[in-house]
């Protein structure tokens, strides 16, 4: 998502820089100004809200059915019910991503929860979960953990 919030970001500061400067003594200007600020933060919500929506529905889905993303599939390493080690279930999930993408869009509370959420592993023993998986229960593996070769001579 970060090359739409970069794209965002340089469409909602050409809009501000569009308004400025604005004579502070002349009312219809003021009233253009707050009126424009006002339509900029609403879109700027929406579009952190439909970004998020879109977050959690990768996020959920991609863990419900294989217990990894893309991404997780690239650096090898999954996520998996913290009792038995097997398969997340749907539920466990959608807990998981709600928390962590919805979570953070709380104005202010949020983003103080999301950098809780992520910094949590650092201290957390013995199984190093964030928030987000000690509410799902759940806990991150590697999936390349060195099977011994079987070197049979032909």
């Amino acid at each position: 998502m970060s090359p739409l919030w970069i794209w965002f970001f340089i469409w909602y500061s050409a809009k501000l820089s569009d308004l400025m400067p604005v004579d502070a003594q002349d009312p219809a200007q003021m009233r253009q100004l707050l009126h424009t600020e006002l339509k900029l933060m609403g879109v700027s919500l929406l579009f952190g809200g439909m970004a998020a929506l879109v977050f959690f529905i990768y996020d959920w889905f991609q863990h419900a059915k294989w217990g990894q993303t893309i991404g997780k599939r690239i650096v090898k390493i999954k996520v998996v019910a913290l009792p038995d080690r097997g398969r997340v279930t749907g539920g466990a999930a959608f807990k998981r991503a709600a928390l962590y993408a919805l979570a953070p869009q709380v104005p202010l509370i949020g983003s103080i929860f999301g950098l809780l959420d992520s910094l949590w592993l650092l201290w957390d023993k013995p199984n190093r979960q964030c928030l987000h998986d000690k509410v799902a229960d759940t806990v991150v593996i590697k999936t390349d953990i060195d099977a011994p070769v079987n070197r049979q001579q032909a």
